[in-house]
């Protein structure tokens, strides 16, 4: 919660959205939550009231591709590129996440860990 006391902005993309969607309604032995989808539900109506919403910008794909080509990522963290490729052409440098070995390869973001906030 101090990250909502304090005066940075905090934004998020449909593709978090999605992302938490995913995980949130996936069977427990699948790696998910197993949340029922009434209850994802509450969960993204609070996320959206909290963190402004932005559009994927123009040219994500383009960005991302290179992104991609240029720190050698394969598998699934291709979709964090697609996130990187979003918040460079949003003008967002930092990112606050629990998976920093996805997201530190890339010079492009400064990357914050739940614990460095105070």
């Amino acid at each position: 919660m101090t990250l909502l006391r304090g005066d940075e902005d905090l934004h998020v993309f449909s593709q978090n959205l999605i992302g938490f969607w995913s995980v949130a309604t996936r069977p427990q032995p699948q790696n998910g939550l197993g949340l029922s989808p009434q209850r994802a539900e509450r969960y993204m109506s609070w996320f959206e009231r909290l963190f402004e919403l932005l559009e994927e910008p123009a040219g994500v794909y383009g960005e991302w591709h290179r992104l991609v080509l240029a720190y050698g990522v394969v598998g699934r963290p291709a979709h964090d590129g697609c996130l990187v490729a979003s918040m460079k052409l949003s003008g967002i440098d930092k990112i606050h996440t629990l998976d920093v070995g996805h997201f530190s390869r890339y010079a492009e973001v400064k990357v914050v860990e739940p614990h460095q906030v105070v």
